[in-house]
């Protein structure tokens, strides 16, 4: 991704904490909190497979 793209906020958060630590960021609701944290439901960040 372009990083000449205008980003939310949060998502470039997210996108700097998957950088720094390797891990997943997830971004939603704090209704929806046991689907984001089970990865199925917000928006989720990844380090992506090839990447790995």
């Amino acid at each position: 991704m372009s990083r000449e793209v205008i980003l939310d906020s949060k998502v470039e958060a997210a996108i700097q904490f998957v950088e720094k630590t390797g891990k997943r960021a997830a971004i939603g609701s704090l209704e929806d909190i046991e689907q984001i944290v089970a990865g199925t439901a917000g928006t989720n960040v990844a380090v992506a497979a090839a990447q790995k």
